[in-house]
């Protein structure tokens, strides 16, 4: 997997070559727009993920308040969530965190049947493009490793994998869900 195509700092995008910030201004057409909304919920995730909670914390807390979610209820919601689902390395938490914002979006808290398959297309949606992008929707797949081992999970933080891979894919999970929900 090449990393070097991905931004280490999610920030710097917004930056000119000067790293002078580049001002949204409202000459801006729909497409420049729609960039600079996904360059917020990146952002947004990257800052959250650089702070130390794992990666369905970050995708969820980037959408949350969007949603009528505190921030700190989301963090504690997706807690759980993270490295494959507590560390068992199955599904990976930016891709359970982006479920839990498709929830936010299209379900609903009654019996609505509608709600219910509009959520469940929107959450399929975004497994096939987050398998098209990343090959994967597991942890240990994406990983390489299987982090629920000891020894495993050392390996990962001497390689940095939760810097490069995990960084990349809240990354790669919030330009899905963006792309999804203008939609």
């Amino acid at each position: 997997m090449n990393l070097k195509s991905y931004p280490q700092n999610a920030k710097n995008a917004a930056y000119g070559p000067k790293s002078e910030f580049i001002a949204p201004t409202a000459c801006f057409n729909r497409r420049v727009s729609s960039k600079i909304a996904v360059m917020k919920h990146t952002e947004a995730a990257a800052a959250v993920f650089e702070q130390g909670v794992c990666c369905s914390q970050a995708v969820l807390a980037a959408y949350a308040a969007e949603y009528g979610l505190d921030r700190d209820i989301a963090l504690k919601i997706a807690a759980g969530f993270g490295a494959g689902m507590g560390r068992m390395t199955q599904t990976c938490g930016a891709v359970t965190g982006a479920y839990m914002v498709l929830g936010l979006k299209y379900g609903a808290a009654s019996g609505d049947r509608e709600a219910k398959e509009r959520t469940y297309r929107a959450v399929r949606e975004f497994a096939q493009r987050f398998k098209e992008r990343n090959g994967a929707l597991g942890c240990k797949e994406l990983l390489g490793c299987d982090i629920s081992k000891p020894e495993e999970f050392a390996k990962m933080k001497s390689l940095g994998l939760h810097v490069t891979v995990c960084s990349k894919m809240v990354h790669d999970a919030c330009v899905i869900l963006d792309e999804l929900l203008k939609g």
